[in-house]
């Protein structure tokens, strides 16, 4: 369990803490006075400290040796990585205190001569510690004890499934490739690299991705360097520089929709404008032009001759709700642009994108197999299409309805939105704080939002002259984003254009490369050996495995669809990132760290997050309706993914896991806090009170009281404050190890093997089902003693290990929010969103 604050945005509620706080009366979690950190550089994610999150959060240390082919070995539980990845605990790895800040000081030395048998954050939770001076996580034998077991099981299982694959090879050699001379003396059958397209064109096309992000940012760098001697306001358009907001707004009232420079001709034909002026407009718009000529190239040569369809679309949204905004009312806006949207996205979905419409077939084949098949006739394409544009229209939809909600907001509620984020963020922003202090040497030079975090840049509304058809075209077509993402919102992606991200330099962006190479690596390694695609294309396979080995291919086939997904999607960020344009980090924790359902939904697709939270899950009503919010929005989700019939199951799944969560929440958070009161009232063992004497004689008429008093009373008087905070960590991790198994088996139905009738070229075929569901089914049904007391001691390793590792984090943001003199978080995250 975590903290789960309100939305700032999302309705009022009540902070309800299942924080690893101590269950004793009075306990602090901040009781010792507090050091600040050694000046040393490091890494800050979201939810907590890392190294880059390129890399592959690898679990086993180095004190662990796995194999190349295992290094993914990480993948069932936490993400610190080698001894020196341990420094995610150590103070040398903490963000970097001013150092003209009063109150840096040389913290004490981290405790780490001898082991000690349970976890620190025992020591943090009663308040006998603080961050920077309690042991790390490698001198306790609870952790050690805990990535032992989980390196024994993952490598037991890698083991098992090779052994399968090396027998069953047979049945699908023809999707595999004859692997290299090193993998072919390690023993290897072949390279799995056709049966999943995906992996295989995102792969095959990498090189002429990174040309286009390097000529994207090298023009980039151009046009900033060109205009840096006159740089416009940064937290509004360029026009602002010599303009009156009334101009401005005349001129965002008065723009034809549908044209690009419109709002920059118009001013540009006032004869107040100097030449200078003019100049100073013409550098501000070579980058999102550069952007959307680009964007179009790219559209066209990735889907072929019906490049025009998704472009058609892509205007008449810009043309249809930029007018449409100015006429409605909030609700009927909202009600009109996800009617449309979703109602669009179904049909181009079920119709596989009007590929099989006669006359697009008849002028403007995109091959010769779909010609004949819609016209009986042969005819030869223009050029090649290489990815069907139904698939990336799926982002497409993502972005078009960001810029609606983001102009809206713009338009109606500018003021209100600009004053929020300005005092969310100036007073209780770790990464805003952690921006300011990285560029302080630098910070008179530099304007304002280049010290702003990207959560501020999407919360701050834009002058209206920003939501031009230029700009909203550079957003939606910018090829580094456009296939697959991450999300970003039309507010932060001007915001970067104007200025660019100062969060990842040089040295930062390297060590993300090296990252995202020891990803490929992995996931190149793996498929060598254990040919996930293919098991679950020849989904008949499955059931020749035992018990024992159809577990363990699950765990894999998890592993698998996170490493590739990781690779894509951090490839896609770093690329963005050249351009100066920072988008959210996706894969934030490998799939096993994970507590809750909200919890993995915010590290797996976070970008994709982000964007429910502010665009779905707030205008909905936020955490006063999460009930009734829920299921919609997992069914637009489902929908969004592919409009099946397993996913609509998935989404039914998570959602009833979800409101169960919060529910159970709710009662957790209410329980604790129930017990810490009957423990603050609880008299020290041997004492009589006052009020329980009766003429000086203790009286034998007490009260009765329930059963939760009773055993806080007996906690607070038989049991030491650190036992304590260790039961209530177990507590915790019983309600982890139930939600890691559920996630599994939702997931596993949603995404991973619902191919029964895609099961191709059959080789002793069975009369059996072959449903992701009927074989989770018939597992259950085969279960044994010892395959359960396995599956609970991987589930509690798993989910005792992201315990630790949660409170660490908490305990560290906690400290950093003191050294910055920042506000106490109470709210600013949704039960979708959770703690960040």
């Amino acid at each position: 369990m975590e903290h789960t604050p309100t939305s700032a945005s999302g309705g009022a509620g009540r902070f309800v803490s299942t924080s690893p706080v101590a269950l004793s009366a009075g306990s602090s979690v901040h009781a010792a006075p507090r050091q600040p950190l050694t000046s040393r550089a490091g890494s800050l994610t979201e939810g907590g400290l890392s190294k880059p999150l390129g890399s592959i959060q690898v679990l086993v240390s180095e004190r662990v040796s796995l194999p190349a082919s295992l290094s993914c070995a990480a993948l069932g539980s936490l993400q610190t990585s080698s001894a020196a990845e341990e420094a995610f605990v150590s103070c040398s790895s903490l963000p970097a205190v001013a150092a003209k800040s009063p109150s840096a000081q040389r913290s004490p030395p981290w405790k780490c001569g001898r082991l000690y048998f349970v976890s620190p954050t025992t020591a943090l939770d009663v308040g006998a510690a603080d961050y920077n001076t309690v042991y790390p996580r490698c001198c306790s034998l609870e952790y050690l004890a805990g990535l032992a077991v989980a390196a024994y099981i993952i490598l037991y299982g890698f083991a098992a499934i090779r052994d399968f694959c090396d027998r069953h090879a047979k049945y699908y050699w023809i999707k595999l490739v004859y692997p290299t001379p090193l993998f072919l003396r390690l023993g290897t059958n072949g390279y799995d690299n056709l049966t999943d397209k995906q992996w295989t064109g995102f792969c095959g096309q990498y090189p002429k991705l990174l040309g286009v992000a390097l000529l994207l940012g090298a023009w980039s760098a151009l046009c900033r360097d060109s205009r840096a001697s006159s740089p416009p306001s940064s937290s509004s358009s360029p026009l602002s520089a010599f303009t009156t907001g009334k101009q401005r707004a005349d001129v965002g009232d008065r723009r034809p929709p549908g044209t690009p420079l419109a709002s920059v001709y118009q001013l540009c034909s006032h004869a107040a404008l100097t030449l200078a002026e003019r100049v100073i407009l013409y550098r501000s718009s070579c980058i999102p032009a550069f952007y959307t000529v680009v964007g179009v190239v790219f559209v066209i040569f990735v889907h072929g001759p019906h490049f025009f369809l998704p472009l058609l679309i892509i205007i008449a949204n810009y043309v249809i709700f930029s007018r449409l905004q100015r006429w409605c009312p909030y609700w009927l806006f909202m009600v009109i642009m996800w009617a449309a949207h979703v109602t669009l996205l179904y049909l181009i979905e079920i119709n596989d994108g009007f590929e099989q419409t006669y006359w697009l077939q008849y002028f403007v084949p995109t091959s010769e197999k779909v010609a004949w098949a819609v016209l009986a006739e042969v005819r030869i394409p223009l050029w090649k299409q290489r990815m069907r544009w139904c698939v990336a229209f799926r982002m497409s939809t993502l972005r078009l309805i960001a810029f609606n909600y983001d102009l809206w907001e713009a338009t109606h509620a500018a003021a209100r939105a600009r004053d929020r984020a300005r005092a969310k963020h100036d007073t209780g922003c770790v990464e805003c704080a952690q921006l300011r202090e990285q560029n302080a040497a630098s910070a008179a030079a530099l304007p304002a939002e280049a010290l702003r975090c990207y959560k501020y840049r999407t919360e701050y509304a834009r002058d209206p002259a920003d939501y031009n058809f230029l700009n909203y075209a550079a957003y939606v077509l910018f090829p580094p984003l456009y296939l697959a993402g991450p999300m970003s919102s039309f507010n932060a992606f001007v915001s970067h254009m104007r200025v660019p991200s100062t969060s990842m330099p040089l040295r930062k962006m390297v060590r993300y490369a090296f990252g995202i190479l020891r990803i490929y690596i992995t996931e190149y390694t793996l498929l060598h050996f254990v040919h996930i695609p293919c098991l679950g294309s020849y989904a008949f396979v499955i059931l020749r495995m035992t018990l024992l080995e159809q577990a363990h291919f699950l765990f894999y086939m998890l592993a698998y669809l996170w490493l590739k997904f990781s690779f894509i999607w951090k490839s896609s960020r770093l690329f963005a990132m050249f351009s100066g344009i920072e988008v959210p980090e996706d894969m934030r924790r490998c799939f096993g760290n994970t507590l809750t359902v909200r919890g993995f939904w915010r590290d797996w697709h976070a970008s994709f997050n982000l964007w429910i939270v502010r665009y779905m899950y707030i205008p909905m009503g936020g955490r006063s309706r999460v009930a009734l919010s829920v299921l919609p929005i997992f069914l637009f989700i489902a929908v969004w993914h592919d409009p099946a019939l397993h996913l609509v199951k998935w989404a039914v799944c998570i959602a009833a896991m979800f409101v169960a969560e919060v529910a159970v929440s709710g009662c957790f958070g209410w329980a604790a806090a129930a017990f810490r009161r009957e423990m603050a009232a609880a008299a020290p063992t041997g004492a009589v009170s006052d009020a329980a004497l009766e003429n000086g004689r203790p009286t034998n008429c007490a009260p009765r009281r329930s059963l939760l008093a009773r055993l806080a009373r007996l906690s607070a008087r038989r049991l030491s404050p650190r036992t304590r905070a260790w039961l209530h960590r177990q507590i915790r991790v019983v309600g982890g190890m139930s939600t890691v198994f559920a996630l599994i088996v939702a997931n596993l139905i949603g995404f991973s093997m619902q191919n029964s009738s895609a099961t191709i070229a059959k080789i002793g075929t069975t009369l059996e089902p072959t449903d992701a569901e009927d074989i989770i089914a018939r597992s259950f049904s085969q279960l044994t003693p010892w395959f359960a007391t396995g599956l609970l001691v991987s589930l509690y390793t798993l989910s005792s290990l992201a315990v630790i590792d949660r409170d660490m984090q908490a305990h560290m943001m906690s400290w950093l929010r003191q050294q910055y003199k920042l506000n106490k978080r109470t709210s600013g995250a949704t039960p979708v969103e959770g703690r960040t």
